[in-house]
């Protein structure tokens, strides 16, 4: 007696969302062929952006530095001695 199609086994490759199906059959886009000018602009343009870049986190890193500078200046020079009319709070635990 054969078995009922839904206890059939079947070998079917499961669909994966991150790795789309590939159509062999369509040509990749074709590349734009560029000049020595283009390619020389572009190197430029991203040297530049580098540099932007660079500065950018070198800003950064001084404002925070100053910052830190600050803090510690703030934190030498408080007063941390309490007030004669505000003392410092107590625990009442009865011993």
């Amino acid at each position: 007696m054969a078995p009922p199609p839904s206890q059939k086994t079947m070998t079917t490759w499961a669909i994966n969302s991150k790795h789309p199906t590939i159509d062999v059959g369509a040509a990749a886009p074709k590349k734009k062929c560029r000049t020595v000018v283009e390619v020389q602009q572009d190197k430029e343009d991203k040297a530049a952006q580098a540099a932007i870049t660079e500065k950018v986190r070198k800003d950064k890193v001084q404002r925070v530095a100053e910052m830190e500078d600050r803090i510690t200046v703030e934190e030498s020079t408080m007063d941390i001695t309490p007030c004669p009319w505000c003392p410092l709070p107590q625990s009442h635990v009865d011993l």
